[in-house]
């Protein structure tokens, strides 16, 4: 064996044939090895990336007060957004409100308890009147009755 110098790696791998069996081309056996299963075909992601695109465009108009189709009132004001808020402030403000919900809810009890009591007195004063009604159009027999049971006007 002489020293011999190579300009490349190739000519050395010619010279030593026995070297170069253990670089050869893997012979092609026909049998396919690559894993299927994970595979996602290129128009399921592009359609993916146009509902996730959706998605985030949603998102983002999400964070806004008003949509682009929303008029915003000329005197609307955000409390929060004023410089130096502070979530004290904040706590007012859900106090006053809660404060302003809790009247109008006992308005509207009031008004119901209201109404059922006309509608109630209303109930009583028909029947007194239909009684009446009935008392005038007695026979003979029933206004014995009538006589011995209190008149209407005490009738409740």
């Amino acid at each position: 064996m002489t020293n011999k110098y190579y300009r490349t790696v190739y000519d050395y791998l010619i010279d030593n044939k026995d070297y170069v069996s253990v670089y050869t081309a893997e012979i092609n056996s026909g049998e396919h090895i690559t894993e299927t299963a994970g595979y996602i075909p290129f128009d399921a992601q592009i359609k993916e990336f146009i509902a996730a695109g959706e998605r985030l465009n949603d998102f983002r108009a999400g964070m806004y007060d008003f949509g682009p189709e929303d008029t915003v009132d000329e005197d609307f004001e955000d409390p929060t957004r004023r410089p130096g808020f502070d979530r004290v402030d904040m706590d007012d403000l859900i106090d006053q409100y809660n404060a302003r919900v809790a009247e109008v809810k006992a308005a509207q009890d009031k008004a119901k308890a209201e109404k059922a009591e006309k509608d109630k007195k209303a109930e009583i004063d028909n029947a007194v009147a239909a009684h009446i009604e009935k008392s005038k159009k007695s026979t003979p027999e029933t206004k014995i009755l009538n006589e011995n049971s209190p008149p209407s006007e005490f009738i409740v």
